[in-house]
C-alpha cells in the first residue's frame, strides 16, 4: 500500500530480493569454479604420480602379493654354457667374457639376424648388471629365478659344466684333425665380422642425416662379404665334422670322457626327478 492507502509495489523489496539472489548465484559460481579446479589438480595428480590413496595395510603374517613383471624385470632364468662367453652392451659394444655356469636373469629376447641376444641380468661384485649375451651361449629355464629350488639351479650348475668339460676333450681330440686350423681361422674371420656388423648396426641406428645414410652404404657392401665367409666356415666345418665322425671310437674309449658322461647321467636323472616332483 502507499501513503495514500493505493496498492503499488514494494521496490524495496524487489530490488533486495534481486540482489540476494545475484549474491547467491556468484556463490555458487565461486563454489563451481573451486570444486572443478580441484577435480582439475586431482586429474592432474593422479595422472603424475598415480592415486594418492594410502596403501593398504598387509595383516601380520599375510605375504604380500608378487610385483608385477616389467619390461626390465627376469621372467625366465638361463646358465652361461659357453666358457668364457661374450657379453655385450645396449650399443652392441663388447664388454667382457663371462665364465660358464654363471646364472642370470632374462629380461627379453632381441632377435637379430647374426644371433637372437638375451637382455640378461647377472650379479658382479653384489651388483646388478645388465647385458646382451647370444641365446646360443645360454642354457634357457623357464620360470622366473626365484622360482627354482637351489638345489636344481645347483644341478643344471653342474650339467652344465660337465658337458663344457666334455666338449672340451673332444676339441682337444679335434686339434689333432688336419682340417682344424683351416676351419678355426674361418670360425675366427666369420666371427670377427658378425661383431663388426653387429657394431655397425648399432651406430646406424644412433646416427641421422648424411652419417646414418653412410654407415648403411657401409653395411650393405658388407653383404657379399658375409656370404663369402659362411660359405669358407660351413665348408671347413663340414671337413671337421666328417674326420671327427671317423673318430668316434677313440673318443669313446677315452676314460675320462667315460667317467663324465657317466655322472652327466646321474645329474640328468636327478633333474627328470625335480621336474616330476619326485
Amino acid at each position: 500500500m502507499t501513503e495514500n492507502g493505493e496498492e503499488g509495489y514494494d521496490w524495496r523489496g524487489i530490488i533486495g530480493g534481486y540482489i540476494l539472489i545475484g549474491i547467491v548465484g556468484s556463490l555458487a559460481i565461486v563454489v563451481g569454479a573451486v570444486a572443478f579446479n580441484a577435480a582439475m589438480l586431482e586429474h592432474a595428480l593422479v595422472k603424475t604420480f598415480g592415486r594418492l590413496d594410502p596403501p593398504p595395510t598387509i595383516p601380520t603374517g599375510a605375504r604380500p602379493k608378487r610385483a608385477k613383471p616389467t619390461a626390465m624385470t627376469p621372467t625366465r632364468w638361463a646358465i652361461i654354457k659357453t666358457p668364457r662367453a661374450k657379453t655385450y652392451g645396449r650399443t652392441g659394444k663388447f664388454l667382457m667374457r663371462v665364465q660358464h655356469g654363471t646364472i642370470v636373469g632374462i629380461c627379453r629376447i632381441k632377435e637379430n639376424i647374426d644371433g637372437d641376444l638375451a637382455l640378461c641380468r647377472m650379479t658382479e661384485g653384489g651388483k646388478q648388471r645388465d647385458v646382451y649375451i647370444r641365446t646360443h651361449d645360454l642354457a634357457i629355464q623357464s620360470g622366473p629365478p626365484d622360482h627354482a629350488s637351489e638345489a636344481e639351479k645347483t644341478l643344471r650348475v653342474r650339467k652344465v659344466e660337465l658337458e663344457a668339460d666334455i666338449e672340451l676333450r673332444r676339441s682337444e681330440q679335434l686339434k689333432r684333425s688336419p682340417y682344424y686350423q683351416e676351419y678355426k681361422e674361418a670360425l675366427d674371420a666369420y666371427l670377427e665380422f658378425g661383431e663388426r656388423v653387429t657394431a655397425l648396426r648399432a651406430q646406424r641406428d644412433a646416427a641421422r642425416g648424411a652419417d646414418h645414410m653412410a654407415v648403411s652404404d657401409e653395411l650393405r657392401k658388407l653383404k657379399n662379404d658375409g656370404a663369402h665367409l659362411k660359405i669358407a666356415h660351413d665348408q671347413s666345418k663340414a671337413k671337421l665334422v666328417r674326420w671327427r665322425d671317423q673318430q668316434k671310437s677313440g673318443l669313446s674309449s677315452d676314460p675320462t670322457v667315460r667317467r663324465l658322461q657317466g655322472e652327466l647321467a646321474q645329474v640328468n636323472e636327478q633333474i627328470r626327478r625335480i621336474e616330476q616332483g619326485l
